[in-house]
């Protein structure tokens, strides 16, 4: 995944989110960590049709909105996070959703 700060992450939030064809999929409406909390993994994103979807920040392209490599359809069937929160079965789960790498247990 990309590397980049919470600081610099949280300049995304309020942004319009396109997936690769530069169809609006939904607006960043929060950036969550990855596992050493200082970098960030993750774009969550309000959708058009009203849920919440996970993003992972990898190959974006940022301008006045913020391209992702993926499909709207693929975000829009993301895995959902539960209630209880992001934990590591959630990042395991939209890893194999978006076919990354899993990150190894400690």
């Amino acid at each position: 995944m990309t590397q980049m700060a919470m600081d610099q992450a949280a300049t995304l939030v309020g942004r319009g989110l396109h997936d690769r064809t530069g169809a609006v999929v939904g607006k960043v409406d929060a950036v969550i960590a990855g596992p050493d909390d200082a970098h960030a993994a993750w774009l969550s994103v309000a959708t058009s049709d009203g849920r919440t979807a996970l993003v992972p920040l990898i190959d974006l392209v940022i301008d006045e909105h913020v391209g992702v490599p993926y499909s709207a359809h693929q975000v829009l069937g993301a895995p959902q996070v539960p209630a209880s929160g992001f934990d590591p079965h959630t990042d395991r789960a939209l890893r194999g959703w978006y076919g990354l790498p899993a990150v190894p247990e400690p």
